[in-house]
C-alpha cells in the first residue's frame, strides 16, 4: 500500500493515454497536484482525499507553478504534505520532477492532452 503517482499523455482524445513518468510515495508532488486540482471551481466543496484516482488535467499554468516549485534553490518549493502510507519526500525525485516539468510543457504546447492520477 501507498502512495502511487503516474503522469499520462494522450495524442488525441480517442487514443488511449500513455504512461510517462512514475512516482512512489512522493506526497509533496502530490501536495501541489492535490491543491490545483482542489482550485478548480467544479471541485469546490471537495476535500484533498476526493482527489484518489481523479484526473488532473495539466495546464500550461500549472507547468509554470510547478516549474518555480521545482527549480534548484527555489524560494517556494513542492508544499510539505503527509497522509497515510504516502512516504515522505525527500530528494530522491527532484531530477525526475525537473524532467517531468520539461515534458508537460512541450506536450502542452504541442496539443498533447497530459494528466495527473494518483492511487493510494
Amino acid at each position: 500500500m501507498g502512495l502511487d503517482q503516474y503522469l499520462f499523455v494522450e495524442e488525441c482524445a480517442d487514443e488511449e493515454a500513455t504512461e510517462v513518468f512514475y512516482w512512489r510515495k512522493h506526497p509533496n508532488l502530490h501536495g501541489f497536484m492535490t491543491a490545483e486540482w482542489l482550485s478548480l471551481p467544479e471541485n469546490e466543496g471537495k476535500s484533498p482525499g476526493d482527489f484518489n484516482c481523479q484526473r488532473l488535467y495539466i495546464t500550461a499554468e500549472i507547468v509554470e507553478r510547478l516549474d518555480a516549485c521545482t527549480r534548484p534553490n527555489a524560494q517556494k518549493g513542492l508544499p510539505p504534505t503527509s497522509g497515510f502510507f504516502f512516504g515522505e519526500s525527500d530528494g530522491y525525485y527532484d531530477e525526475q520532477d525537473r524532467k517531468a516539468v520539461e515534458f508537460m510543457r512541450g506536450a502542452v504546447e504541442r496539443g498533447q492532452r497530459v494528466y495527473y492520477d494518483s492511487w493510494w
